[in-house]
């Protein structure tokens, strides 16, 4: 606002701004309010910054990232054409012969081993062979096949694939780093340009230099706390103002005509080969092809109708039909019997980083938090979480990974150990076990038939 109002004093900019703060202020006065009356601002941001404090320590990049070439593969050469892959998982017990005959009757090419699949290019992509390879008495299950299967174009676009260059650049490690360091050049390059445009007078529109600018602001703002390990994971929360900016520059090439052709024509091959790699970085890491054949796309209609029909009815499945965890799956039975046992005010604490639990339990967390893990309660402020807990006690504990717990929440540990008791211990799938708490003064009116514990409704 100050850039943009910079042509009619200094006056007028300081006082846009000083308006443009009180209304923003007014604006979040019913929130400071709120927070002031339930813990206050300052403790407010004093576990905020401890907060960002754990992310960072525990996500910060290691090292910068660095583009490096494959072993094996030329700089520049061409590639294999690229042929998709299914996944096929055999019969316990199958025997190697028998399986071998069965990769050669269905046309199977193996690739590699997986964990307890087989990956392979498939021959024969007809209808009739896949359906028989996926009905098969030898096969236990298959993933993949609808991919293998490809429409006209797709085989087009993949006999074209040996075209690419640079195959020995192709990787997930030098996608990262290739749109990592796009991300923090163009505010930098965008910045200069703007302040070249403006002492030259080169403005296309009012404000311009000053969004331009303010962009590039926000852009090293929203990289400096977005770009973190694992980087992947946070590209796409850092895409706003990288893709508005990139929009600007290479409207500045293409809109425009220069003084110097020659230059301009160079700056429009960069832009495009820019485009290029950025396009290849993201569908590296955006998993296209696994994506697509999600979506059903390449089905046609008919593929995207029962995608469509297929994430409806998920979506209206109950939460507990789909746990998304080890630990909430074995909750399962202890769900239903809060359900028959407990009311819906009763509250929980859970000691790990599962937040899913109270979901699926139905049940708010006891004190101030989600759960009693890394990211989600204060380990400054133990004691006001102890006061909390003791003023309004929770029924029952989901004690799980109790090491890390007690080395974090050395103050409410004892608490736990000293006002609750064991109930039961649910096993988990693949070893282990998720020990319940309850609460030692509370008397139980009943006992539940199904599993035998108190009942306390």
């Amino acid at each position: 606002m100050v850039l943009a109002s910079r042509t009619d004093g200094w006056a007028a900019a300081v006082g846009r701004t000083a308006t443009l703060t009180a209304v923003t202020a007014l604006w979040l006065l019913p929130w400071m309010l709120f927070v002031t009356l339930n813990g206050g601002l300052a403790d407010y941001f004093d576990r905020a910054i401890e907060y960002a404090q754990a992310e960072a320590n525990a996500s910060n990049l290691r090292s910068w990232p660095r583009l490096a070439l494959v072993p094996g593969r030329p700089l520049l050469g061409l590639e294999r054409p690229d042929r998709p892959l299914a996944q096929i998982t055999w019969m316990p017990g199958l025997a190697d012969a028998e399986r071998a005959s069965t990769e050669r009757r269905y046309g199977l090419e193996f690739v590699r081993e997986g964990d307890d699949t087989r990956w392979y290019y498939v021959r024969d992509a007809s209808d009739g062979n896949l359906d028989a390879l996926a009905g098969d008495a030898h096969v236990a299950g298959t993933t993949g096949l609808g991919r293998v299967h490809r429409p006209a174009w797709r085989e087009l676009t993949a006999s074209m694939s040996p075209l690419r260059l640079a195959p020995a650049l192709h990787s997930a490690a030098n996608a990262d780093a290739w749109l990592f360091w796009l991300f923090w050049g163009l505010p930098p390059i965008c910045a200069a340009i703007a302040l070249r445009r403006a002492m030259g007078g080169l403005e296309r529109w009012r404000g311009e230099v000053a969004v331009v600018l303010g962009l590039c602001a926000m852009a090293a703002m929203v990289n400096a706390g977005f770009l973190r390990d694992t980087l992947r994971t946070r590209l796409a929360d850092a895409i706003v103002p990288a893709a508005l900016l990139s929009a600007w520059v290479v409207g500045l090439c293409w809109r425009e005509r220069w003084r110097l052709r020659s230059l301009q024509l160079l700056a429009r091959l960069v832009t495009i080969a820019v485009l290029i790699a950025s396009c290849a970085a993201i569908a590296q890491i955006g998993e296209w092809p696994e994506r697509i054949e999600r979506t059903g796309i390449d089905e046609g209609l008919e593929g995207v109708l029962a995608r469509a029909r297929g994430v409806s009815a998920f979506l209206g499945r109950p939460h507990r039909q789909d746990p998304p965890s080890r630990i909430a799956a074995a909750l399962m039975p202890f769900f239903a019997y809060l359900d028959r046992c407990t009311d819906t005010s009763e509250q929980l604490i859970v000691t790990s980083e599962s937040p899913e639990v109270p979901v699926l339990a139905g049940r708010t967390f006891a004190s101030d938090g989600v759960v009693l893990g890394a990211w989600y309660s204060s380990v400054k402020h133990q004691d006001r979480t102890v006061a909390a807990l003791r003023a309004r006690p929770p029924l029952f504990v989901v004690y799980t990974d109790g090491a890390s717990f007690r080395s974090r929440f050395d103050m409410i540990e004892p608490f736990i150990r000293g006002e609750y008791q064991p109930l039961a211990d649910l096993t988990l799938d693949g070893g282990g076990a998720v020990p319940i708490l309850v609460h030692r003064t509370r008397t139980p009116v009943s006992t539940d038939p199904s599993t035998g514990w108190p009942c306390f409704r």
